[in-house]
């Protein structure tokens, strides 16, 4: 049996899809679900900055970024309970499609 690899893109719409399909069609609902839904891809997809003439700027910028997602991730995630989903089982979604929150 071989074993299936999955890209990190394809964890994340995984677990989107799963946890869309728990939320209403109101504007209200969407705008909180698509908070959710940008620190995922800001965790697993923003751009690795380069250095520049002056340093780190644009690679610590990112990592910013990057670190500032997780950490929402790993937090209460409030937009997600405002809209009666829990922040444990959709961490439970990620962590079994293989994607790392942690630092």
């Amino acid at each position: 049996m071989e074993s299936v690899m999955f890209t990190d893109s394809e964890k994340v719409k995984a677990v989107e899809k799963v946890v869309s399909h728990q939320i209403g069609e109101s504007v209200e609902t969407r705008l909180m679900y698509e908070i959710f839904s940008r620190a995922l891809h800001d965790a697993f997809f923003v751009e690795k900055g380069k250095k520049g003439k002056k340093g780190k700027i644009a690679t610590n910028y990112s990592e910013i970024i990057r670190q500032d997602a997780k950490r929402y991730l790993r937090s209460s995630m409030p937009h997600l309970v405002a809209i009666g989903i829990e922040p444990e089982w959709v961490r439970r979604l990620m962590k079994k499609a293989g994607l790392d929150i942690a630092k």
